[in-house]
């Protein structure tokens, strides 16, 4: 597939956005007089510069949203949509098609972006006039120096702005997550590990606190460093019980150094119990990083009305789901890729996907509460058809053949087994029992 992948950075952009364009923005969506407050705040605002301990006279400022504004990130990204609908909208820039005719073509968390484009000259044109376009509008341009891109080996990108070509082997950091052309190999454990470390040297120096005070903080200051990689990455175990020795001596022992022994008075597993049970109410990282993989397939598979709750770039992203395990699986139709997350046999089948691999095997530790084995005629009619024919003798069904696949039921739509019933039964000599 001769798609480009590129990791856009803005070169300062929360000091570089001209007021202007941000005030413009708020006022075409449609904000009315309440942005007047807005523009009140930052167009009389006022700074100083103090150079060797002499102070500035005081001078007006003309741009930049001020980093610790509590206003400002929503500013910047209200302001962000102006080129991201821009890059959607643009009918030349091509990005990854899906099923249903929809294409992937940017998304962005800050002053990060995310951009797949057609590896062609004009695609990729039509990018860089839109992105120079908003640099003129609002004077946040792309760093190309620090911005990154990735494509197949066998390809070359067809317009070059200076960009570092991420190439197989080599990993990139993209919102804390490192990402490369091969999934396999990747030293993401070992950089959480690190910056575990390094948070700890910190925290090791305040040893006047209790052991429930030392548990807070590796909840909330050493923990949460981790959790947004976790819900995207499976961490392997051995870095997880690395990081676990390092938050226990931290714990019992805070004082202590690198590669001095300590005594773990109690086990982690009773540490994860609530206070009211006689633990720390300490989270388990390991728990956690499974429940996080498969926290929104839960959601998504259970729901039949997806449209309610997704937007619109949720819908995206559920879609590239649909097609990539709709390939590996080999179905015919998306949806059924929903109804095939029930069945062990699918999941147990070996996806391209290192992210895919590792999502349904969280799906298979954590199963979603409800989802029990039936124990009655009714019950099995309502259930995703996972079961041979020959597994139904003796629960209320006389089975004449036992040639009829699975697979087949689910290509031809009979995804719940009373569908199966009613629309093979005349041709294949299913039928009920009068019992």
């Amino acid at each position: 597939m001769n798609t480009a992948v590129l990791l856009l950075d803005l070169e300062k952009a929360y000091d570089k956005v001209r007021w202007p364009f941000v005030f413009t923005t708020l006022r075409r969506m449609g904000f009315g007089p309440s942005c007047k407050w807005t523009v009140a705040m930052y167009t009389m605002s006022t700074s100083a510069v103090m150079i060797n301990g002499h102070l500035s006279a005081s001078f007006k400022l003309c741009r930049s949203l001020r980093q610790g504004c509590p206003l400002a990130p929503l500013l910047f990204v209200l302001q962000m949509e102006v080129v991201l609908n821009k890059v959607r909208r643009n009918p030349v820039i091509k990005g990854l098609a899906l099923h249903s005719g929809a294409q992937c073509k940017v998304k962005a968390l800050a002053d990060d972006l995310f951009v797949i484009s057609e590896n062609s000259r004009e695609s990729l044109n039509a990018l860089k006039n839109v992105l120079v376009e908003y640099s003129n509008l609002s004077e946040a341009s792309v760093k190309w120096s620090k911005s990154v891109f990735l494509l197949p080996a066998q390809f070359e990108l067809t317009i070059q702005w200076g960009m570092k070509r991420i190439r197989e082997g080599e990993e990139g950091r993209f919102l804390g997550v490192l990402v490369s052309l091969q999934g396999e190999v990747s030293t993401q454990g070992l950089l959480l590990q690190q910056r575990v470390t390094t948070r700890l040297r910190m925290w090791g120096l305040i040893w006047h606190l209790s052991v429930i005070g030392r548990a807070l903080v590796a909840n909330v200051a050493l923990f949460s460093i981790m959790w947004f990689v976790s819900t995207v990455r499976e961490v392997s175990d051995s870095v997880w019980k690395a990081i676990k020795r390092l938050v226990a001596r931290f714990i019992w022992k805070p004082r202590a150094k690198d590669g001095q022994g300590f005594l773990i008075k109690v086990a982690w597993d009773l540490l994860t119990f609530p206070r009211v049970e006689g633990g720390l109410n300490l989270i388990d990282p390991a728990k956690r990083n499974q429940a996080q993989l498969s926290m929104w397939l839960h959601k998504v598979a259970m729901d039949p009305v997806k449209e309610q709750w997704m937007e619109l770039a949720e819908q995206i992203l559920i879609e590239l789901a649909e097609q990539i395990l709709m390939k590996d699986w080999n179905l015919s139709r998306p949806q059924d890729v929903w109804h095939c997350m029930f069945i062990p046999s699918f999941r147990r089948k070996k996806l391209k996907s290192r992210f895919w691999r590792e999502v349904l095997k969280a799906w298979g530790s954590l199963p979603p509460e409800g989802c029990t084995q039936p124990r009655t005629k009714g019950g099995s009619a309502s259930s995703v058809a996972v079961r041979k024919p020959s597994d139904y003798k003796g629960r209320g069904l006389v089975v004449q053949s036992r040639r009829f696949h699975r697979l087949l039921w689910i290509s031809m739509g009979a995804k719940r087994s009373q569908h199966h019933w009613r629309s093979v039964e005349p041709t294949l000599g299913y039928v009920e029992s009068p019992t």
